[in-house]
C-alpha cells in the first residue's frame, strides 16, 4: 500500500488484564495504578505499553524507513 502525505490511519485495540500484568512484570513498572484496579475494575496502562501501538501500524504497512 502506498501512503500519501496527510493520509490518516486509525488503529484501535483493547488491552487485556493479562497483558497489563505481563507488561508490569516485564517492565517492572508496578505502580499501584498498574496493579490495583479502580472502582470500575480497570487497570491503568503503562505509557510504554500504549507506545507500542504505532509499531503495529508500521508492521502492517511493512514500513522500514521514510521515503
Amino acid at each position: 500500500m502506498t501512503m500519501t502525505q496527510g493520509e490518516v490511519i486509525t488503529f484501535e485495540r483493547t488491552f487485556t488484564r493479562a497483558e497489563v500484568e505481563q507488561f508490569t512484570e516485564l517492565s517492572m513498572d508496578s505502580g499501584n495504578h498498574h496493579v490495583h484496579p479502580d472502582e470500575q475494575g480497570r487497570l491503568m496502562l503503562q505509557g510504554l505499553l500504549t507506545a507500542t501501538m504505532p509499531t503495529k501500524i508500521g508492521g502492517d504497512e511493512n514500513a522500514s524507513r521514510a521515503r
